[in-house]
């Protein structure tokens, strides 16, 4: 029986702190290390590109945060008292993880409001669509040639979802990586930079960025 209360709550949101300041500590920590003032007197390229602030944590990682807040009876007393200062700041995390949602929360309620709104001819129509005599008996008639079409294919041994056409011939291509971009071509980090004025982009920018370009 799966048990989600409001200690199970309070867990998740400790957990969900410390990842992040397990992600914070990481990209300060590489800050640090290229400021030293010996790191100014390599060369260049010696010197690996520098870390950007990456959302994710590394599976060891999260098993261990985990262990630590769901399963405290196994953890040692040493490494209780060794993680004191680290328990502070994931606490003060929560509070601004807290605050985060609380504001994000108007925000949510808005976009859902929105796609409920961009719903409603859909949800009309498929309504209209189960009593329309016409349409019922349009959807009879294909899903009857969608099935004859199954039953064809596995006659002749072939299993499909679809219509199978025979490829007119064989294409071989082989992927070679460049070295850069051709001359048109432009990243798509610096597309979403200039024309939707985003810093990181992230999956859904991707679209806007394209209907920019179109």
């Amino acid at each position: 029986k799966l048990r989600y209360g409001d200690e199970e709550k309070a867990a998740e949101k400790l957990i969900r702190a410390e990842l992040n300041l397990i992600v914070r500590q990481g990209y300060e920590e590489d800050r640090r290390i290229r400021r030293q003032w010996w790191r100014k007197l390599c060369p260049l390229i010696l010197m690996p590109p520098p870390k950007a602030l990456s959302q994710s944590v590394t599976f060891e990682q999260l098993m261990l945060t985990l262990l630590y807040w769901r399963k405290v009876t196994m953890i040692p007393s040493v490494v209780k008292a060794a993680r004191v200062g680290v328990i502070n700041e994931v606490v003060v995390l929560a509070h601004a993880l807290t605050l985060k949602d609380v504001l994000l929360r108007p925000v949510a309620a808005r976009k859902q409001r929105q796609t409920r709104k961009a719903l409603i001819p859909r949800a009309t129509f498929v309504q209209w669509a189960r009593v329309d005599m016409h349409y019922n008996r349009r959807f009879m008639a294909l899903a009857e040639m969608i099935y004859a079409l199954r039953i064809k294919a596995e006659r002749r041994g072939i299993w499909r979802q679809f219509r199978v056409v025979p490829p007119a011939k064989t294409v071989q291509a082989e992927l070679v990586p460049f070295d850069a971009l051709p001359e048109p071509f432009t990243p798509h980090q610096e597309v979403v930079r200039s024309d939707l004025h985003i810093k990181f982009a992230k999956p859904p920018h991707g679209l806007e960025a394209l209907r920019t370009r179109a």
